[in-house]
């Protein structure tokens, strides 16, 4: 069976493309300018909450980028009329909305009104509607957790005006491929007697990483809190190492 729907996953995929549907993308937080309260490039995106991925009934949240998540991986499907439905990629799993302002994920149905969104725009900043509901717009709920991979702020359908004074009310698509997975972590340590390679942790400071190499250190918890002290959040990009690692993980790198 898992070799059968991979076929056919991967045919709708060749499918979509011809049609204009966008196929294992990331989905992001427009990088507004002087926002004021945090630091965003396309580091801010969508994924599906908690420890299991993306399955039934489970909610979305915004996450620190890693684009070799599946969690964070999503189809965006025309189903005609300026309308989508979003689907996790390699599922057959689409955001429905729950109850007035909340999203699941639940099987895909083109019959289901619920599964259809307004706003999307390809290769373009967009402002995401639930079909249907007039007024309210698909933004983050400002609770800063991110205190894990799995978690985040969740994604709700609020009254223009809140997203617009928050600036996250617009959405896009950042060019963000899959990367092989260079970055490892020893069974020990890093330290001074024993140096990582480059691309190598878990290390604490620079002492830690060989000859000139330096430490690069990454925190977890509030991300507001991060934000204030300028620390590298959990998913921050290593320079000159591909893949993204062990959340929270710190590399040797060549700076």
């Amino acid at each position: 069976k898992g070799t059968l729907f991979l076929a056919v996953y991967m045919l709708a995929s060749l499918m979509g493309k011809a049609c204009g549907d966008e196929m294992d993308v990331l989905w992001c937080l427009w990088p507004e300018k002087k926002n004021g309260w945090e630091i965003r490039g396309w580091d801010w995106c969508v994924q599906c909450k908690g420890e299991d991925g993306c399955v039934e009934g489970v909610q979305t949240v915004t996450q620190h980028a890693n684009p070799n998540m599946e969690s964070q991986r999503w189809d965006f499907l025309d189903a005609g009329s300026g309308r989508v439905q979003i689907r996790s990629s390699g599922t057959n799993l689409c955001l429905t909305r729950y109850r007035s302002r909340d999203f699941v994920l639940n099987y895909c149905s083109s019959s289901s009104s619920r599964q259809l969104f307004l706003g999307y725009k390809k290769g373009e900043k967009f402002a995401i509607q639930p079909y249907k509901v007039r007024g309210k717009f698909m933004t983050m709920w400002h609770r800063p957790k991110h205190e894990g991979p799995h978690d985040g702020e969740e994604i709700r359908a609020e009254p223009e005006i809140y997203p617009k004074k928050s600036k996250t009310l617009y959405w896009y698509i950042p060019d963000a491929p899959r990367e092989y997975e260079e970055l490892s972590t020893r069974s020990k340590k890093c330290s001074s007697k024993r140096p990582c390679e480059k691309c190598e942790g878990d290390c604490n400071d620079d002492d830690d990483c060989k000859g000139s190499l330096k430490c690069w250190n990454r925190f977890r918890g509030q991300w507001r809190k991060r934000v204030e002290k300028g620390l590298k959040h959990p998913w921050s990009k290593v320079p000159g190492c591909y893949g993204w690692g062990e959340y929270d993980g710190d590399y040797c790198y060549n700076p």
